[in-house]
């Protein structure tokens, strides 16, 4: 099978359903503008006829093609433009490359970065936010993730632990104060929080009961389902009120 038909079949079988990134996503279109930035930043706007051209060449067109339906007429067009120096055979294979790579999850991160050798340096320079440095060495990344996870926690509305520890039982010790041990003023805190529960549970209508003076009378006195005036003329029912 030639190169050509080897591209059309596999251009038939791709198909925006089939590519495990969703196209036209911010993230990924801001990948692919951290990617020229890297890239043309280091080598301008025309790719050198090396192998440093040719990798660079190759990461954007598997970019291009994944980022939109139509990527591939557009991934040609842009490598023609980036790379005139480019062969035909070369750009097909690039493209079948490229198509095949929509089968399997996009490139991480972290594998980008060390593919393109990319330093902290040039992170800060750039203003590389999708692309993480090969430089920056597993702690580094620890350590920005928990820096950014601990600014979504505060954003939430989470205590620094600073703060925490310095208002927490075991720096201020009440039970000192009132001249016992911990376990038993955590026994009376318990205590006297089960007992606000219990009395929040009362109905409002009772507590109304109590300040109208209600609750002392008897259920007779408030309803007598016989309490039921005799007609003139009559004489009651013995046993009856």
């Amino acid at each position: 099978m030639s190169k050509r038909k080897r591209v059309d079949a596999l251009l038939m079988r791709a198909s925006p359903e089939r590519s495990p990134m969703p196209r036209m996503h911010w993230r990924w279109r801001q990948r692919g503008q951290d990617l020229e930035a890297v890239i043309f930043g280091r080598c301008g706007r025309r790719l050198p006829d090396d192998d440093a051209g040719r990798e660079y060449l190759d990461q954007l067109v598997k970019h291009w093609v994944r980022l939109v339906p139509n990527g591939i007429s557009s991934a040609r067009a842009n490598a023609r433009l980036r790379a005139p120096w480019l062969t035909v055979p070369e750009l097909d294979d690039l493209i079948a490359s490229a198509v095949e790579s929509l089968e399997s999850p996009a490139v991480s991160a972290r594998k980008l970065g060390r593919k393109l050798r990319l330093t902290a340096d040039e992170v800060v320079r750039r203003g590389i936010t999708t692309i993480t440095a090969f430089d920056h060495g597993a702690n580094g990344t620890r350590r920005r993730q928990r820096s950014w996870v601990a600014k979504a926690r505060r954003a939430n509305g989470a205590r620094p632990r600073e703060e925490y520890l310095a208002t927490s039982k075991s720096r201020t010790k009440p039970w000192e104060a009132e001249g016992i041990c911990r376990r038993t003023w955590e026994r009376r805190q318990k205590a006297e929080t089960e007992t606000v529960a219990s009395v929040s549970t009362h109905h409002p209508s009772i507590e109304r009961c109590d300040v109208d003076g209600l609750a002392s009378r008897s259920i007779d006195s408030v309803f007598d389902p016989f309490l039921i005036p005799t007609p003139p003329g009559r004489t009651a029912i013995a046993g009856l009120k």
